[in-house]
């Protein structure tokens, strides 16, 4: 059995296990699957395993399970039916991205669509399994795909182009989630549906200088992805129509996980307000300001991006933006619906707003 990993979880290899038997026609339209039984031990995975993965393959619009029956391959109505790809980043449990894959797979059940979700790597050396999971959504005959496309990196900078290559040369139609192929502010001639970035960081920039914060720090690890760009636009845009002039080495890089790199941060720029570019990222520096012994939110204000479950459990719960996953995903496939219906029309960009979360990270000063 394939490795399974924290990035190749169990029910997602059962759910590509099992994807893969019906589409090779081993279980054909009508059929029913082994027993969950069955699946336990022929797959040596657990019955929460089983169930999550049954779960997912009928939210795709794959099988219908009936109570006190079992799991039944679903008839399609070929007609109207369309096969779509998605290719996301690695998901863990409460990635971004998992929440709109699932929000897609519902949506297109009600449309009558089938999902092959693909998630892959974002390490550069699996770039070539990158490369085969497109070709695999090839195989299978899908009829448009739904594309997180991978950080810009110099060691691999085409992979991206060569998958999305790949895909033209099939005549597969692309819409691109959450960012761009090619770095702020050039633009690609694909369809991209998104969180308005730009709007986000100004939202949270505006935030903390309503709070007071005089010396505003933008934080991220070094990284070549759109978004990030077009949230520091927005910050920008908010400095300045509040008339305030920030430094123009406000911006750092670095791991934040790191305590010495966030001391000599802190040492050199003597911030009152840090934005961090997600969640994760603000998670590791607040705590780490709360072992240096750096009072949240009198010393220093926190926020971040994403709305993660983390935001709100938190020693002190963090500011944030909240990413509308369940309209993004819609709005996606819809996008994809028309790209597929009227191939030559102009790219379009799909922003939809964000609402900012406002927690203890930022209180107001007493």
């Amino acid at each position: 059995m394939q490795k399974t990993t924290r990035s190749n979880p169990k029910h997602k290899y059962l759910f590509e296990s099992l994807l893969e038997r019906i589409e090779s026609g081993e279980f054909a339209e009508g059929d029913k699957l082994p027993t969950e039984g069955e699946l336990l031990d022929g797959y040596q995975v657990s019955r929460t395993t089983v169930i999550r993965a049954l779960k997912e393959l009928e939210n795709a619009g794959h099988i219908l399970r009936r109570q006190g029956a079992g799991s039944f391959v679903k008839q399609q109505a070929h007609n109207n039916s369309k096969r779509i790809g998605i290719i996301t980043p690695r998901l863990q449990q409460d990635d971004i991205f998992a929440h709109m894959q699932q929000h897609m797979m519902h949506y297109a059940s009600q449309l009558n669509w089938q999902i092959l979700a693909s998630n892959v790597p974002t390490d550069i050396e699996d770039g070539k399994r990158s490369i085969e999971t497109t070709e695999r959504l090839i195989s299978h005959n899908v009829q448009g795909v739904i594309f997180v496309p991978h950080p810009m990196d110099i060691a691999w900078p085409d992979l991206n182009t060569t998958i999305l290559n790949e895909l033209n040369e099939n005549n597969i139609p692309v819409v691109l989630l959450d960012r761009d192929i090619v770095q702020y502010p050039k633009r690609s001639h694909y369809d991209i549906v998104s969180l308005n970035h730009t709007r986000s960081g100004y939202l949270l920039a505006q935030h903390l200088l309503a709070q007071g914060c005089e010396r505003i720090l933008f934080l991220g690890e070094e990284s070549r992805i759109p978004t990030t760009e077009k949230r520091l636009e927005g910050a920008n845009s908010a400095f300045t129509d509040a008339e305030i002039t920030m430094p123009t080495n406000h911006i750092c890089h670095g791991n934040i996980g790191d305590e010495n790199f966030l001391k000599t941060v802190l040492d050199k720029h003597q911030p009152d307000g840090i934005i961090c570019n997600n969640d994760y990222n603000a998670a590791l520096c607040l705590k780490n300001l709360l072992r240096m012994g750096i009072r949240v939110p009198d010393q220093i204000k926190i926020a971040g991006f994403d709305n993660q479950p983390l935001a709100n459990l938190l020693p002190v719960p963090l500011t944030t933006i909240e990413q509308p996953t369940k309209d993004i995903a819609h709005k996606a496939l819809s996008t994809l619906r028309d790209r597929m219906e009227k191939p030559n029309a102009e790219p379009a960009d799909i922003l939809i707003s964000g609402k900012l979360i406002v927690r203890e990270s930022t209180s107001a000063r007493h």
